[in-house]
């Protein structure tokens, strides 16, 4: 069985990379989903100005290029979210696995923190709110074509 100091000095290196991965996902959707929405809204406010453009026999307009790059933006930094959560999520679990080596007989900090019907409820919602941005830049990028 590993000494407690041991266990103790990964449990403080393990919190300390929950900390970073969180703060990665907290960044990523702050200024990720939100640069994507202003991206959209320039298209909103350019669709009565931007001309149209042919290449060979296909028209479109050039707002709807702004709303499917908003869109084409976005996927990599969904899937760039998806990692780091995938990996905040690991971390959190690793923490639990070594809390109760430490503490067998009672609950740790971030077991009564953590559960795995918020956690299943917050994958649900952040992956539900990209689909609907990026969708919503293609179809927008389609109806203004």
């Amino acid at each position: 069985m590993e000494s407690t100091e041991l266990l103790l000095e990964e449990w403080k290196i393990t919190k300390d990379r929950i900390s970073h991965f969180d703060e990665i996902v907290i960044r990523l959707r702050l200024e990720g989903i939100s640069l994507a929405l202003l991206i959209i809204g320039i298209g909103f406010m350019i669709v009565q100005y931007a001309p149209e453009v042919h290449i060979k026999e296909i028209n479109f307009s050039a707002a709807g290029l702004v709303f499917v790059f908003a869109s084409a933006y976005l996927i990599p930094i969904f899937f760039f979210d998806l990692l780091h959560y995938h990996l905040l999520v690991l971390s959190v679990e690793h923490s639990i696995s070594i809390e109760k080596k430490i503490f067998p007989d009672r609950k740790s900090i971030t077991q009564k923190l953590t559960s795995n019907f918020l956690t299943t409820i917050h994958s649900v919602l952040f992956i539900a709110l990209y689909l609907i941005i990026i969708s919503m830049g293609f179809i927008l990028g389609y109806l203004f074509s």
